[in-house]
């Protein structure tokens, strides 16, 4: 499995940072510090994958689908023979 990129992980942690009040820098430096690795231990534990490992897995199921679907019709035809 693609590990999760860790620019994504720095903009959901700016995204959820920038809502935390301004006159707190401080607070926003530590929770900054704090957030990067709950969000990647969230991620991995939700087993995330990036769009293009989701792609090539589609394929891959595709191709599978279509290998079954061919050796259950030759295993219909020689039943019937």
């Amino acid at each position: 499995m693609t590990r999760l990129n860790l620019n994504n992980l720095e903009y959901f942690a700016n995204k959820i940072i920038s809502s935390l009040p301004v006159d707190g820098q401080h607070i926003q430096d530590e929770f900054k510090q704090n957030l990067k690795p709950v969000l990647q231990s969230l991620f991995e534990k939700f087993e995330i994958v990036t769009r293009e490992e989701f792609e090539i897995q589609k394929e891959i199921l595709k191709k599978t689908r279509a290998k079954v679907d061919e050796l259950e019709k030759l295993m219909a035809n020689i039943e019937n023979n």
